[in-house]
């Protein structure tokens, strides 16, 4: 089977958007689970084969934390947990669809489609980006630093 890049993106943006943690009756923080059947009905576009398959890589990438039961049969009450802080940082690479649409192409001239080449392309782009506005900027920083 192969990787859905863009079921896993849209998988990652859409348990950013959920809410996590709830307060119980006691007053204390506890993660909410969002179940594989959330994922299946807010993200229709994918077949629900795609959206399990990039939840369960997404998982063993270190991108979210999930709960499983493993039958032996399969796999059922697949949930969710949260997105840890690595996806957060890799998201701020590729929510932007234009930035996305960007590193597709250059993924592409590398050849490499893998969630690392992703991140590194993204954080390339943000280094990038961050050297040019320095550079234009340099002048009215030191303005700002020496007086």
């Amino acid at each position: 089977m192969r990787y859905n890049l863009e079921c896993a993106r849209a998988v990652l943006l859409f348990l950013e958007s959920s809410e996590y943690v709830e307060l119980n009756d006691n007053g204390f923080a506890v993660f909410k689970l969002t179940p594989i059947e959330a994922l299946y009905a807010a993200l229709p576009d994918y077949p629900h084969e795609d959206i399990f398959y990039s939840t369960f890589n997404l998982a063993e990438s270190g991108y979210i934390e999930e709960s499983h039961l493993d039958t032996g049969d399969g796999i059922c009450c697949f949930s969710v947990i949260r997105i840890t802080a690595a996806c957060h940082a890799f998201l701020e690479g590729v929510r932007d669809p234009k930035r996305w649409s960007l590193t597709k192409r250059l993924l592409g001239s590398v050849r490499d489609f893998s969630l690392d080449a992703i991140e590194h392309i993204a954080k390339g782009m943000t280094s990038a980006l961050a050297d040019q506005a320095l550079q234009q900027s340099t002048p009215q920083l030191l303005d700002l630093f020496l007086k």
